[in-house]
């Protein structure tokens, strides 16, 4: 191909277009457009898997982090996205020991065998 950046295949991905930073299409950023439609057809799938379709068709260096920053930044994404930690729980004070060391006293005898 004339003017065109090649990247060899390893393994089982074919020879892939390098994607210059530069790279327009009627004044939109060739690589954004990639990231965002790769985003969108597969369903706002998370930076991973949304990075490996890409990979096997096109090729720049930073591939992997704007993928990060473009999905971290997508609106419809981060409205979805549900806590992973549990709620937060009462909280409850210790009890104030009578005796110094009390408290450790009775944990050694639960420890001992």
């Amino acid at each position: 191909m004339d003017g065109l950046l090649l990247k060899r295949g390893q393994d089982d991905c074919q020879d892939c277009p390098y994607v210059l930073y530069e790279a327009t299409n009627e004044g939109t950023n060739i690589r954004s457009e990639i990231i965002g439609i790769t985003h969108e057809q597969m369903a706002h799938m998370g930076a991973h898997k949304c990075f490996k379709y890409p990979s096997k068709h096109f090729y720049w260096m930073s591939r992997r982090s704007d993928f990060k920053d473009y999905i971290h930044r997508c609106q419809l994404c981060q409205m979805n996205n549900q806590p992973t930690t549990l709620p937060d729980g009462v909280v409850t004070p210790v009890p104030v020991p009578r005796e110094r060391f009390s408290s450790i006293n009775r944990l050694c005898r639960t420890l001992s065998y």
